[in-house]
């Protein structure tokens, strides 16, 4: 029997918002990265190449040892081997802005709750201040970071020869580069608000590789798609209501009737299907602090792609946190 004064893990949830704040600062002032390039740090030589308070960072670090995130090492601290392409740049895994991002709009938006909850507020729409303001991170990195996290798995799982893609709402271009990384797709246009250009720019228009990239602006409720053999939505329809939605793909079903062939890609968190049940939920808590959107299950999806017009849908469960519906004319 255990004891009745041990939380058994409760207090791990409890204090969460402890490790929220422990997380943004050690990016904020480079922790991680030093403690990359020089496992074994102590909390004193850390604290004294960034001018910080060594017992408060000292206490901080801790923290993470305790929920090993962090491994004792010569007397100093180092990152654990399973966390380590989180906290180390130019790895795929790494999640330094994605990071910076959630835990700064993260702690604006949960206050947002209760006003949701007791019917004194009403969701927002999607992307009214993400490109605004002066931040030590952008949306658009930040999605860049999470896409290439959790989207190279699922990138193997489409089929070959995808010919012209279309990524609607491809952002800064994360899922298009492995598209053509992986050669599925001959070229890929990204459809996207203007303020997001020079994101793309800054991230695709570096190499002979990424010239199969181009970017199109556009809103995709009042501008015409481009014309492209396939379609992908790539974290996009979790933003809107089904009504949103259902116009979206709509537009997609009469791009693709012109050429009277070709699939739309929608690579989603679901609910019945196995996954990350853990962050589907919370993300699905999330789009409605956010957006006007949420996360739903294969046969939701189903109903709103039957709706707009296409006949036939499957599913592809990749084992991942996300999966992939197709519907095809």
């Amino acid at each position: 029997m255990t004891g009745l004064n041990s939380l058994e893990g409760y207090d791990k949830h409890l204090y969460g918002y402890v490790v929220t704040e422990i997380f943004s600062l050690c990016f904020k002032y480079q922790i991680f990265e030093q403690l990359v390039l020089a496992p074994g740090s102590s909390a004193e030589q850390l604290a004294k190449q960034q001018s910080l308070e060594p017992e408060a960072l000292q206490r901080m670090l801790l923290t993470l040892q305790s929920l090993n995130i962090l491994n004792e090492q010569n007397d100093g601290f180092a990152i654990t081997t399973y966390y380590q392409p989180y906290f180390e740049k130019g790895n795929i895994r790494y999640l330094g802005n994605f990071t910076q991002f959630v835990c700064d709009q993260g702690r604006q938006a949960i206050h947002k709750l209760e006003g949701l909850l007791t019917h004194q507020s009403a969701p927002e729409s999607p992307y009214d201040d993400i490109y605004n303001g002066d931040k030590s991170y952008s949306f658009a990195a930040a999605m860049w970071e999470l896409s290439h996290c959790s989207g190279k798995p699922l990138v193997s799982f489409l089929p070959e020869k995808l010919g012209s893609v279309v990524d609607v709402g491809g952002g800064a271009g994360a899922m298009a580069s492995m598209l053509i990384t992986a050669k599925k797709a001959s070229t890929v246009t990204i459809f996207d608000l203007p303020e997001v250009a020079p994101e793309f720019k800054k991230y695709c228009d570096k190499t002979v590789e990424f010239h199969h990239i181009k970017f199109k602006s556009g809103n995709f409720f009042e501008d015409p798609l481009p014309q492209g053999n396939n379609y992908m939505l790539s974290n996009v329809l979790s933003n809107w209501n089904d009504a949103s939605a259902i116009t979206i793909l709509s537009k997609i079903k009469i791009s693709l009737s012109k050429l009277k062939q070709g699939k739309v890609f929608i690579l989603e968190r679901l609910f019945d299907v196995k996954g990350s049940d853990y962050s589907t939920a919370v993300m699905h808590l999330n789009m409605m602090l956010h957006t006007e959107g949420g996360h739903r299950s294969f046969a939701q999806y189903e109903s709103l792609l039957l709706q707009a017009g296409f006949s036939h849908i499957e599913l592809i469960e990749t084992g991942t946190d996300r999966h992939i519906i197709i519907g095809s004319l």
